[in-house]
């Protein structure tokens, strides 16, 4: 397995699988930036990403700081980080070309929309994949973080997602998909997602949210609540069946990036 080592904040980061480490394939004046989700990384989308560079579209994404190594390197960063990451990725891209579409997984949609917020007219269209507003159990996940940290709890583990029967499961993990996240950055997630609502309505950027029915973490109401919040003149949701929240099987991810692309209007 490939790997890459960087140091960034002063955080030594080794051994990034080939697979998670950002990218930047230069093609032609329309782009599409990915953004990962957090404790994700870049593997569920580099593929799609060289696919469409083939066919004349610019694509890059930046793997967001602490991620694609190990939950340590996580907790040293914050949603502070992982934003400006995003934003400095997007600000350099435009330089180069002249439409910017974003697809975001996860978390990775609240970092792009909160762009949008704040540099508004950048980005010409967003799809959401999976973006939360809400999350089950969020009440008492929030009231149990500082009594699990009292007992001496750093993280919570993600290991009982390898049990699953899926396909994709033996791979992620191996790609820089973390099977721990720290608790402090789950607490900082949730205060995030709580206060995104005070400045969705300033998003005017077009907007397409993916979720899934059977959503493993995001709570149903979470795509109504970013389609009604925004100030977006075109905006829609979509739906899709059999999908868990951290694992996409190939099937899936092609009528995904196919709705994104039908949404962006880019020949697929």
């Amino acid at each position: 397995m490939n790997t890459l080592t960087v140091e960034k904040n002063d955080i030594k980061i080794n051994e990034v699988p080939k697979e998670a480490q950002a990218f930047y394939y230069p093609a032609g004046e329309r782009a599409i930036f990915f953004v990962h989700g957090f404790s994700d990384s870049l593997c569920r989308v580099n593929g799609f990403a060289k696919f469409l560079s083939k066919r004349g579209i610019t694509t890059k994404g930046v793997l967001l700081p602490g991620h694609g190594t190990n939950w340590e390197d996580l907790a040293k960063t914050t949603p502070k980080d992982w934003y400006n990451e995003v934003e400095k990725g997007i600000l350099e891209l435009s330089k180069n070309v002249k439409e910017i579409y974003i697809v975001a997984i996860s978390f990775g949609g609240n970092l792009a929309l909160k762009f949008d917020a704040i540099h508004p007219g950048i980005i010409k269209g967003l799809v959401c994949i999976e973006t939360p507003m809400k999350i089950k159990y969020q009440p008492i996940t929030k009231r149990a973080i500082p009594y699990a940290k009292k007992i001496g709890m750093e993280y919570w583990n993600k290991q009982y997602l390898k049990v699953l029967k899926h396909p994709e499961k033996e791979i992620v993990f191996k790609q820089g998909v973390l099977d721990k996240m720290p608790l402090d950055n789950i607490a900082q997630v949730i205060e995030f997602i709580e206060k995104q609502k005070s400045f969705l309505k300033k998003v005017t950027c077009d907007v397409l949210v993916i979720q899934s029915e059977k959503s493993n973490l995001i709570r149903p109401e979470s795509p109504q609540i970013i389609i009604d919040s925004v100030s977006s003149k075109r905006k829609q949701i979509f739906k899709i069946d059999n999908v868990y929240h951290a694992f996409l099987s190939e099937p899936a991810k092609r009528t995904i990036f196919y709705e994104a692309c039908k949404f962006f209007k880019i020949d697929y």
